[in-house]
């Protein structure tokens, strides 16, 4: 190992990179703005840019799943009343398509 490898560049009293950017993706899961914790650190809003591209990444992504829409259970299962918007809909669009064959 050289002497420029064994050499420490990093403040012990400040945290590393590594875990700045863990304590900022735990303040984005929870919601906080970016200008508070720039001003709880003590850096500025731009230097904490320098951060969110991989604290994004360790972020878990919040999926919600829709369960598929069952129209029998909407709807019924019950033919639709006569003269309601969909039937009449649909079967003056058949009149139209059908309307100049003979």
């Amino acid at each position: 190992m050289t002497a420029y490898e064994n050499r420490t560049f990093r403040n012990p009293e400040r945290p590393s990179r590594n875990e700045r950017i863990q304590a900022l993706a735990q303040a984005m899961d929870a919601g906080r703005s970016l200008d508070v914790v720039a001003k709880e650190w003590g850096i500025k809003r731009s230097t904490l840019n320098n951060y969110t591209s991989a604290a994004r990444l360790l972020i878990k992504p919040r999926i919600t799943v829709h369960p598929p829409e069952n129209l029998r259970e909407k709807f019924g299962n019950q033919p639709l009343p006569p003269e309601h918007e969909i039937s009449m809909r649909s079967l003056w669009v058949g009149l139209e398509r059908w309307r100049g064959v003979s």
